[in-house]
């Protein structure tokens, strides 16, 4: 009878629940036989996961899932039996799905900080868990995490490059870039840099002078979770002459969950040839979990002359289980003083990150860029550190 078979099911439940998983099963698995019910077949899907099998759980959720692709619990279930397996990158995808349908559910937050800090991205596991928090101040997975926040919120991090570059026949190697960031709050990072001929700033997208060491301080302020803006300023320090001055804005707009645009203005207050002003924007597109497309486009133009410079470039950006990082470029640039004086110039620069320990990540970067008149090259590698 039905009464009979609900019985059983119920039975089933408490020896899954009181630790007597083998009978569990046993008895999980004669109701299914009897009778393919979406609940029995969760029920040993979550006995398997109790017991410690998580491969076989995981096999019978998404069992589960095909026949109720609807039913929360099941989907809930999946994303544990991934999280506690280590299957990262299923788990985060499950919970967002779960998300998207539920955005201000704790859990699915709370969720999503475990996932980021068992990745070690405690910036994000902190973000995620402060979240949960504003949507249910009792958390209990969030209030734990929370009461350990030094460990997963590393409030300093600090960066540094080392490496060659070649320009012109002529050879520096050294240190070539250090970062130093400080995260205030959840919505604002400061942060402060020194760059000697390393990025695009110095790579002669705008002046001349590769090798002039630059020093810069800025801000990054979220204020909601689809807007943020960078504002920066830096100068440049020229041996025997005046010094360059240089303030950029960035506005970083989200408008849909996979799409974002960045539009940036910046002016260069330049010693020794006329100023600059330059205008971007940009485009990124998430197209899968491990795989984003970002388009750029530059232009700059110069007071009291009619050169101009258009820089084209498109970022590939791929991701693994989160951890594991490439990003690369290839970028095309003209400069034009008037309808006859053109002159082109190509590019591509790659950085790879990987993490070494819980704290500490390792990079390494390759430029090359090419014009009618030279070729210029760096090589390098750095760490960063959080603390």
């Amino acid at each position: 009878s039905q009464y009979t078979y609900s019985t059983r099911m119920a039975r089933a439940h408490n020896y899954s629940w009181w630790g007597k998983h083998e009978k569990a099963k046993e008895m999980f698995n004669e109701l299914i036989h009897e009778k393919a019910d979406i609940a029995a077949i969760e029920g040993l899907a979550y006995t398997y996961l109790f017991d410690g099998d998580d491969k076989l759980a995981r096999t019978k959720f998404r069992e589960a899932v095909k026949l109720a692709p609807s039913q929360v619990s099941l989907q809930k279930g999946l994303l544990f039996a991934a999280f506690s397996s280590g299957k990262y990158t299923l788990a985060k995808r499950k919970a967002k799905e779960l998300l998207a349908n539920d955005p201000e559910n704790p859990e699915y937050h709370s969720l999503i900080g475990e996932i980021a800090y068992a990745n070690h991205q405690f910036r994000h596991a902190h973000e995620a868990f402060q979240t949960a928090l504003e949507y249910d101040p009792n958390n209990s997975i969030a209030r734990s995490y929370a009461r350990r926040k030094q460990k997963f919120r590393p409030k300093f991090e600090i960066g540094s490059w080392f490496g060659l570059t070649e320009i012109e026949e002529e050879v520096k190697s050294g240190l070539r870039r250090v970062d130093i960031f400080y995260r205030l709050d959840k919505k604002n990072l400061f942060y402060a840099y020194f760059d000697n001929a390393l990025t695009f700033e110095n790579f002669d997208f705008l002046v001349g002078n590769h090798q002039a060491p630059l020093v810069g301080l800025g801000q990054s302020h979220e204020w909601n979770r689809n807007l943020h803006t960078t504002i920066s300023t830096a100068q440049r320090f020229h041996s025997g002459s005046e010094d360059d001055y240089i303030f950029q804005i960035e506005q970083f707009v989200n408008i849909f969950s996979h799409l974002s645009v960045q539009i940036g203005y910046s002016f260069h207050d330049l010693a020794n040839t006329p100023s600059i002003q330059v205008f971007q924007i940009g485009v990124e597109d998430k197209l899968t979990d491990y795989l984003s497309l970002q388009v750029q486009y530059f232009h700059s133009t110069h007071a009291s002359s009619d050169r101009q410079t258009n820089r084209w470039m498109i970022t590939p950006k791929l991701n693994f289980n989160s951890s594991i990082s490439i990003v690369s470029s290839l970028y095309y640039t003209r400069s034009s003083a008037n309808e006859f004086t053109q002159q082109d110039q190509t590019g591509f620069v790659s950085q790879i990150a990987f993490p070494i320990a819980p704290t500490l990540i390792g990079k390494v970067l390759l430029q090359i860029q090419r014009d009618p008149s030279h070729t210029s090259r760096s090589v390098a590698t750095g760490i960063n550190y959080s603390f």
